[in-house]
C-alpha cells in the first residue's frame, strides 16, 4: 500500500485502453507470509463477470507461479487457490515482484506468469511487457548500458533549466556513472540562462534578440554562473555545453562573448520566430539550416517541433533533413523526451553518413542515460553491429 501511495496508485480495478489492470495489496503476517484475502479472491470473480470480453492483467508483489525453492516465503501461501481462480476467469497475465532475481514468462492453464527482477540492484534490470489481446511478449532490459560501444549522453539539463524537475548536475553525473555511460554532456538552454521564464516560453527572446544584451547589462542573466559551476565539474567524464536556438535574424541565442569555450553546442528548434512562421515546414527547414550554418555539432530532437505543436510529422522531409546534416557535418539526435523518434529518419541519416548522437534531454534524474529505447531505434534503422561506427563522438 505504501508503494501504491508513492506512485499515486490504489489497489483495485484500472481500465486502460481496452484492458483491465487489477493491482492487489496482499496482507502480510508477522512471519513475512502473505496471502490473498477472501475479498481479493472475490474481486477476481467480480471483475471477470463484469468485463467478460476484456483481457485481465493482474499485478501483485508476491510471486504466484512457479513455486520459489527457498526457505524464505516468497510465494503467496494460497498461491494454488489464486492460480485456480486466475485460470477459471481467463486471466491473461499475472505480474509479480519481490524475488530480486526475477523469473521468465511461463504459462500454467493458459495464464501467463512473470516475475520482475529488482530495478534497485546493478545492472538495474526491468521488463518491457507487450500485450496484444491475449498474446503476451516480455523482454528484459537493463538501465546499465554495455561497456561497448561506449555511450555518452550528449543532452542533459541541470537545475538551471526553468523546465527542470528533479535533475541536478551532481545527481546526473552519479546516475550516468552507475549506469555505465562513458560520459555526459550538460547542454543547458542558452536562452533560459539570459532571460526570464516568461520571455523564454513566449519566444519573445527570439523575436527581440536585444533582450539578451539587456539582461547582461542589467546583471540579470545566469550564463556566467552556469559556466563557472559547470566548469568546476568538468573532467574527462563530464563535458559542458549549451542548447542554442536561432533568433529572427538567423543568429544564435548567444552573446558573442559567450560563444567560446564550450565542449558542445547543440542546436534546437523550439519556436519559429516571426520571419519563419508563415509555412511551418518551410520555416522549420530554413531555421534548421541557419542553426547548422552556425556550426552546431548536434541537431537536438529533429522534428519534435511538429509533435509539440500537434502537427503531423512531415516524413517527406526526412531525406532532405539528412542531406542538410551531412552537408554541414552535424549529428542527428535520438531523443525520447516528450518525443517518439522515427527509425526511418535515422535510417536516412545512416545512409547519408550522418553520425547519430544519443541524448536523454533529461529534465528529471530518471531520464539520464536511459538509452535502451534509443539503441532499439538504431537497430530498427539498420545500424545492427555497426553501432560504434555510426555513433557521434565529440
Amino acid at each position: 500500500e505504501r508503494l501504491l501511495r508513492l506512485f499515486g496508485d490504489r489497489p483495485g480495478l484500472h481500465e486502460i485502453k481496452g484492458y483491465l489492470l487489477i493491482t492487489f495489496a496482499d496482507r502480510y503476517a508477522p512471519d513475512d507470509r502473505a496471502a490473498r484475502s477472501p475479498e481479493g479472491l472475490t474481486l477476481i470473480r467480480e471483475a471477470a463477470s463484469a468485463h467478460p470480453d476484456v483481457p485481465l492483467l493482474f499485478f501483485q508483489h508476491n510471486p504466484i507461479y512457479p513455486p520459489v525453492d527457498s526457505s524464505y516465503p516468497y510465494n503467496l501461501t494460497n498461491a494454488p487457490e489464486v492460480m485456480k481462480s486466475y485460470a477459471e476467469h481467463g486471466v491473461v497475465l499475472s505480474v509479480s515482484g519481490h524475488l530480486h532475481g526475477g523469473s521468465p514468462l511461463c504459462f500454467s492453464d493458459n495464464v501467463g506468469y512473470v516475475t520482475c527482477p529488482a530495478l534497485c540492484e546493478d545492472p538495474f534490470r526491468f521488463l518491457r511487457v507487450r500485450v496484444r489481446g491475449h498474446e503476451v511478449t516480455v523482454r528484459e532490459e537493463s538501465l546499465k548500458m554495455p561497456k561497448t560501444p561506449p555511450l555518452v549522453d550528449t543532452h542533459v539539463h541541470t537545475e538551471y533549466a526553468y523546465c527542470a524537475s528533479t535533475v541536478t548536475a551532481a545527481g546526473a553525473i552519479e546516475r550516468a556513472e552507475k549506469f555505465g555511460l562513458a560520459g555526459i554532456t550538460f547542454t543547458e538552454h542558452a536562452g533560459q540562462l539570459y532571460v526570464s521564464s516568461e520571455d523564454y516560453w513566449s519566444g519573445r527572446f527570439l523575436n527581440e534578440p536585444g533582450l539578451l544584451r539587456q539582461a547582461r547589462t542589467e546583471g540579470r542573466d545566469r550564463m556566467r554562473a552556469y559556466r563557472a559551476e559547470m566548469q568546476a565539474l568538468r573532467s574527462s567524464f563530464v563535458r559542458i555545453g549549451l542548447e542554442v536556438e536561432c533568433d529572427r535574424n538567423g543568429e544564435l541565442s548567444l552573446l558573442d562573448e559567450d560563444r567560446e569555450g564550450w565542449d558542445l553546442l547543440s542546436g534546437a528548434v523550439h519556436f519559429l520566430p516571426e520571419p519563419f512562421e508563415g509555412d511551418a515546414e518551410r520555416g522549420f527547414m530554413a531555421l534548421t539550416e541557419k542553426l547548422l550554418q552556425q556550426k552546431v555539432a548536434v541537431l537536438a530532437h529533429p522534428f519534435r517541433f511538429f509533435r509539440r505543436n500537434k502537427m503531423d510529422i512531415p516524413r517527406h522531409l526526412f531525406r532532405p533533413m539528412a542531406h542538410l546534416l551531412a552537408k554541414y557535418g552535424a549529428a542527428g539526435e535520438i531523443n525520447f523526451h516528450t518525443n517518439e523518434p522515427d527509425p526511418d529518419f535515422f535510417r536516412c541519416c545512416i545512409e547519408e553518413g550522418v553520425p547519430i548522437a544519443l541524448g536523454s534531454d533529461s529534465h528529471a534524474l530518471y531520464e539520464v542515460g536511459e538509452f535502451a529505447p534509443n539503441l532499439d531505434v538504431l537497430r530498427q534503422a539498420g545500424a545492427g553491429e555497426r553501432l560504434e561506427e555510426v555513433l557521434f563522438s565529440s
